[in-house]
């Protein structure tokens, strides 16, 4: 009993640890849940890069992947993070992020974001020039969303915008200036369609490039103008900093000074308060030029360095070796669980054929058991019936022969009557022969012994018989009566007699008829029975009738 005790108490100790873990567990990963969340916002709210990107990688650290709010939510931070570490020039710390989110969207056939990361790592290889590897991305978005156009799901126009832009950025680097500019007319034509503003102003910069390097100043400007004026609007100041750096480079080129130098500084401020590096490298480059070509050597040497100390950091931060086995590290990845899933399916499969097979088997044994055990049952079946059938047939037998046996003894004890009838009739006639040589008393008392004994014989010959009869055929007087009640006594008697066989002359012998009367007696039975214009036997009929 003690034991017993002892037992329950452990038990239910275990069971309060178990529980208090659980709910400590769950607690722990909300409260982590919440601190990753008020990270994510602070990075979202700053407008200082380094900052966001430090409450990017400080949510990242806290997200816990136990539940599916966490893994939602991280997916999330790492979208943003790769868009902070691209405008502060991480490049690989990017790629980082944006696979850790690919895998998760992929995993959850949230295509819309699926795609939109995969966009972002081809943007990746384009800014370390592995420009086929960009475009076998971007064909392969293309590829996806011909097949998935009618899901409502996935944003079309915004996602195509987006990746004509970067498809027309590829084919101005290597040269193909048509091939471009036929890109960023499609983007132009989705991204209005989706009301894509940011990425609008984005291929307008583009565009404004080529006829730049066309020599078109004037539709260039234009470009830029345009792009600005969206950009103002959407007072995002990044995407101000790098318009601002557009223009500044593109007046320099045309040797306005003064505007260049305007929006060269506007960009350096923007960027400077960004901590945008690429950005603010490019406002160094170009604003030590523009002091070269105004003679100012010391502040062009200045800016120079700049220049220098942000583009050697990035170089450094950079790795294009590292964005490639980060990007094949996923595609093994994505192949070995495409294998998993054919091996898996294979095992299924295998299972699937041996549990059919083995059901197969086993239901063809159950039926062949159960035909086995139908055909030992018919024969058995089949030796009762015919062991039955021998049973009854020797019933039958035994019992015709008992009848049979029966009616020979009691047609012997009818013959037996037969003689001590004829023994009575002779004695009697004896008595009648010598009565006349006796004397009248004498006479008076042979009469009355012959009298004694042709009653008693009457009596004693039906009695014994009827006693006999009725123990071998003890339904027969009863069916006779009731198919014939109208029967008198001496013609049930006959119809015993009839039944057991006997000649005319032996029941004439009992009965002590004459032949003639016993015609006639036949013949009025034949009638009370139906059977005058018949030619059935009499003894067969009443044969069959008991």
């Amino acid at each position: 009993m003690n034991l017993l005790s002892n037992k329950r108490s452990i038990m239910a100790c275990l069971l309060l640890c178990f529980i208090f873990l659980s709910q400590f567990t769950n607690a722990q990963i909300q409260d982590n849940y919440s601190k990753g969340k008020e990270y994510f916002d602070k990075s979202k709210l700053t407008s200082d890069l380094d900052s966001s990107i430090f409450w990017v990688d400080k949510a990242l650290e806290t997200i816990k992947l136990e539940n599916g709010k966490g893994k939602v939510l991280r997916a999330e931070i790492c979208k943003h993070g790769f868009n902070i570490a691209l405008q502060m020039g991480l490049l690989s710390k990017g790629i980082r992020y944006s696979f850790d989110a690919l895998r998760f969207y992929e995993k959850q056939e949230n295509w819309q974001e699926y795609l939109s990361i995969l966009n972002q790592v081809a943007i990746a290889y384009l800014k370390t020039e592995k420009y086929n590897l960009a475009l076998d991305t971007y064909n392969e978005i293309e590829s996806f969303l011909a097949l998935h156009k009618n899901d409502d799901n996935i944003k079309y126009d915004f996602i195509l915008g987006n990746i004509y832009n970067n498809i027309g950025i590829i084919n101005g680097l290597r040269g193909n200036n048509d091939q471009a500019l036929s890109f960023y007319g499609k983007s132009v034509t989705h991204s209005k369609l989706a009301e894509d503003q940011k990425n609008l102003s984005n291929v307008y910069i583009n565009m404004g490039k080529i006829y730049e390097e066309e020599g078109d100043a004037l539709l260039a400007e234009g470009m830029f103008v345009k792009a600005l004026d969206l950009r103002e609007n959407l007072k995002d100041n990044y995407l101000l900093a790098k318009i601002y750096g557009h223009l500044g480079h593109f007046y320099l080129r045309r040797q306005k000074l003064i505007e260049s130098e305007k929006y060269l500084k506007k960009c350096l401020e923007l960027s400077d308060d960004l901590e945008a590096r690429e950005l603010l490298m490019n406002a160094y480059q170009y604003l030590s030029e523009l002091a070269e070509i105004k003679g100012d050597v010391h502040l062009a040497f200045k800016y120079y360095k700049l220049f220098k100390s942000i583009s050697d950091e990035i170089l450094q931060n950079d790795s294009s070796e590292e964005l490639l086995l980060t990007a094949q590290k996923y595609k093994f990845e994505k192949r070995e669980a495409v294998l998993q899933l054919d091996n898996q399916k294979s095992k299924e499969l295998i299972l699937f054929i041996t549990l059919c097979s083995l059901a197969l088997i086993t239901l063809f044994f159950i039926l062949w058991r159960l035909r086995r055990e139908k055909h030992i049952n018919d024969l058995l079946k089949s030796d009762h019936l015919v062991l039955e059938n021998d049973h009854l047939n020797l019933e039958k037998k035994t019992l015709e022969d008992s009848l049979e046996f029966k009616n020979k003894e009691l047609t012997t004890n009818v013959m037996y009557l037969m003689k001590k009838n004829e023994l009575i009739n002779d004695v009697s006639e004896r008595l009648i022969a010598i009565r006349p040589s006796v004397n009248k008393k004498d006479q008076k008392k042979i009469y009355k012994i012959i009298s004694e004994l042709q009653s008693a014989k009457d009596k004693d010959v039906w009695e014994e018989f009827e006693a006999h009869f009725s123990s071998v055929h003890n339904e027969f007087y009863e069916v006779l009566n009731q198919k014939f009640p109208n029967l008198t006594p001496n013609e049930k008697k006959l119809c015993a007699f009839l039944r057991l066989n006997l000649t005319s002359k032996e029941i004439c012998t009992i009965t002590r008829k004459s032949p003639n009367s016993l015609h006639v007696a036949r013949s009025r039975l034949r009638k009370k029975m139906g059977l005058d214009h018949s030619d059935i036997n009499l003894h067969s009929f009443l044969e069959s009738i008991s």
